[in-house]
Parts: structure tokens; C-alpha cells; sequence
């Protein structure tokens, strides 16, 4: 990510929608290494379980922490399930975060 898209999403971090990320993965074939490079969307999902509760940019890397709520299946209750909420801490570094999308702005 260039370092003024980096700090435009300083400014729009409330409005993260989707983190995508530069991942990379090496296998081995016979007598060298392969890498293959992908895009991979890291997952806020779209229906509103997921929440950012926290960020700290220093320089070029980002810590946040992002509140997970997720169905658990609970056979004791009535309903038969429940949502269990869970933080999730992570932290990017500018070099790995391909582009930020945002919600629609509601102008």
C-alpha cells in the first residue's frame, strides 16, 4: 500500500469495510522452490458480526483489535444456539496491506 493511501485509511478507518492482504505461499517441486502470490481478503464480514473496536497506527504498521461474534450451537438452551463474542488482535504492516475497501458513503 502507498504511504498516501496509508494515510488517507488513517482518516476513513471507521469506514473499513475489507482488509486486503498480500499473502505468499511456497511449495517445493523436484530440485526448486516455487512461490505462488495471491490476494486474500481478510474477513470482516459483511453482515455486521464483526467490529472493529480498536486501532493503533506506528509508522507503517497497524494494530487493531476486531470483535468477532459468532453462532455457537448449544443444545441446553431453547433456541439451540447462541452468539459468543471473541477480540481478535492483529497487526498488518504497510508492506502486506494491498488496499483498504470502505462502506458507501451515506451523502
Amino acid at each position: 500500500m502507498t504511504k498516501k493511501f496509508w494515510n488517507d485509511w488513517r482518516k476513513r478507518v471507521g469506514e473499513t469495510k475489507q482488509i486486503y492482504l498480500v499473502y505468499e505461499f511456497f511449495g517445493q517441486k523436484i530440485n526448486n522452490l516455487w512461490c505462488a502470490r495471491g490476494l486474500l481478503g481478510y474477513c470482516l464480514d459483511d453482515d455486521g458480526h464483526d467490529k472493529i473496536i480498536s486501532v493503533k497506527f506506528n509508522g507503517d504498521t497497524v494494530d487493531m483489535v476486531i470483535e468477532r461474534k459468532r453462532y455457537v450451537t448449544d443444545l441446553s438452551s431453547r433456541r439451540g444456539y447462541h452468539y459468543h463474542t471473541e477480540n481478535e488482535y492483529v497487526t498488518f504492516n504497510r508492506k502486506d496491506v494491498i488496499t483498504v475497501e470502505f462502506f458507501e458513503s451515506k451523502k
